[in-house]
């Protein structure tokens, strides 16, 4: 069931993203700081476990830092993580 809650109706938003999952949050977060007022959404309830989540391919830093460097550094201190330097 896809559970959508508004608080106004007339709430609106210059970018709607609709999926939560690695591509829709890279998009919020790459509109983060560009001043717009952004929707994400998504059918499941959070936090939850997604298996294709767990793993993170190795040009997703390029991607992170690109978006934000600071990320990139984050994610290289992040606790309880396997380094697989054969996927670039």
């Amino acid at each position: 069931k896809l559970q959508i809650i508004i608080k106004s109706s007339t709430t609106y938003y210059d970018v709607i993203i609709l999926g939560a999952g690695p591509a829709g949050t890279a998009c919020a977060l790459a509109f983060k700081d560009e001043n717009l007022k952004i929707a994400l959404l998504d059918k499941a309830k959070f936090p939850r476990d997604k298996v294709c989540g767990d793993a993170i391919g190795g040009r997703v830093k390029h991607v992170l830092n690109y978006i934000n460097p600071q990320y990139t550094k984050r994610l290289e201190v992040f606790p309880s993580t396997n380094i697989s330097s054969s996927w670039s």
